[in-house]
């Protein structure tokens, strides 16, 4: 459990295109293609920062329309429908199970997780396994 995480939370998922998730990934990661799932923090924002840290859009004076309430949850994953199809198929996967895994992929990521780095990425794989298997979606 990461500080400030309790165990009761939300967070806001969407099923997009892949033009919809290339779009936003090219605004807030500067990489002009699409991808599988992308992870915003409601929490706390920042610009990606993998190997190639491309120019991007983003600017600190973006900010998140967030609900009014008090609790706005950990953030908002962003699925590419059609990505998910993709790799279900070639993973022999269902659509479900690949839906699950970028769903729990995703909430990673919001949770501080990241796979930018090889040990960091053989945690976040591991942490991966552990919520599939309790839901018995591998």
């Amino acid at each position: 459990m990461l500080a400030g995480i309790t165990d009761e939370g939300s967070l806001s998922l969407v099923i997009a295109d892949d033009m919809t998730v290339k779009e936003l990934n090219y605004i807030y990661r500067g990489l002009n293609e699409s991808t599988d799932v992308l992870a915003f923090s409601f929490t706390h924002q920042g610009e990606y920062y993998g190997d190639r840290s491309p120019e991007t859009l983003w600017s600190e004076e973006i900010e998140f329309a967030l609900p009014p309430r008090g609790d706005v949850g950990l953030g908002e994953v962003i699925i590419s429908y059609p990505a998910m199809k993709r790799q279900a198929h070639n993973a022999g996967r269902s659509v479900k199970e690949e839906l699950a895994h970028l769903v729990i992929h995703g909430t990673l990521h919001l949770l501080g997780y990241d796979h930018i780095k090889q040990e960091d990425a053989h945690v976040m794989k591991k942490k991966e396994a552990e919520v599939l298997l309790k839901i018995k979606c591998i």
